[in-house]
């Protein structure tokens, strides 16, 4: 958490920096989302962002509207879902896998990451049928 802002933040000094923007810095919305998020494509997929919600931000706040949506997603809050008692384990996995690729927009390695599953396990339990199915 803390480590990744301090990268964040250094990041975004370097970046303004080279745009010739200055004193910029990240909303606390935009700082949760950044701290929350699982960063899978590490210090270059946050320079990306970073670089992103720099040319895209206006004014010296950046927002959390100035950041991917996948990067949103990460503190959107989760709909919860019901599974009856006596449900067979294998719909009530269906249903779960289902409702986390629907919270995350059909990315099925950011539902993978929430669920604590391999990526590969979505794509073997899901395979190629639509999330909205």
């Amino acid at each position: 958490g803390s480590d990744i802002l301090e990268i964040a933040e250094h990041i975004l000094d370097k970046v303004a920096q080279r745009l010739g923007r200055s004193a910029l810095r990240f909303s606390p919305n935009a700082i949760q989302a950044i701290t929350t998020y699982g960063w899978p494509g590490n210090v270059r997929e946050l320079e990306n962002v970073v670089e992103r919600a720099v040319v895209l931000g206006r004014g010296t706040l950046l927002a959390e509207e100035d950041l991917p949506p996948a990067i949103h997603a990460a503190v959107t809050p989760s709909p919860e879902i019901r599974i009856p008692v006596g449900m067979p384990m294998r719909e009530a996995e269906d249903r779960i896998i289902r409702a986390t690729l629907q919270h995350t927009g059909g990315n099925k390695e950011q539902a993978a990451r929430l669920l604590g599953i391999a990526s590969r396990t979505i794509h073997r339990k899901v395979g190629p049928r639509n999330a909205s199915k």
